[in-house]
């Protein structure tokens, strides 16, 4: 059920014809379903490159680059994922302030991230 929502927001999405901040709720939703399910992993770095030119994207990058982190935590490439945290220090000083909502996911992906790794 989860799978036909997403795959359907997927063709929905197509629909927009700017760059939109929404845009980002569907991979960040598929995360979501892959931890809840612990599955998939792979897929969701196959051909991936974390590009941030945008600007909606400039508030979510620590949490996206946490959530990849952690991705590649689960894949076993505890190496890419400890340096993706390491640039993640100065962020998390201040992004409780800058982007409370983001804050406590970057934080526990992060912890995860590190529990995984080891």
């Amino acid at each position: 059920m989860a799978g036909t929502a997403f795959d359907r927001a997927t063709v929905l999405s197509t629909r927009l014809t700017l760059p939109s901040f929404q845009r980002l709720n569907l991979p960040s939703g598929l995360y979501e379903l892959r931890t809840a399910t612990n599955g998939d992993w792979e897929y969701s770095v196959a051909g991936f490159s974390i590009v941030l030119a945008q600007p909606e994207d400039k508030s979510d990058a620590a949490a996206i680059r946490a959530a990849t982190a952690h991705i590649f935590a689960r894949l076993g490439r505890a190496d890419e994922a400890l340096c993706l945290l390491a640039t993640l220090l100065t962020e998390l000083g201040i992004s409780n302030v800058v982007v409370p909502d983001t804050y406590r996911a970057t934080v526990c992906d992060a912890a995860d991230t590190l529990w995984v790794a080891w």
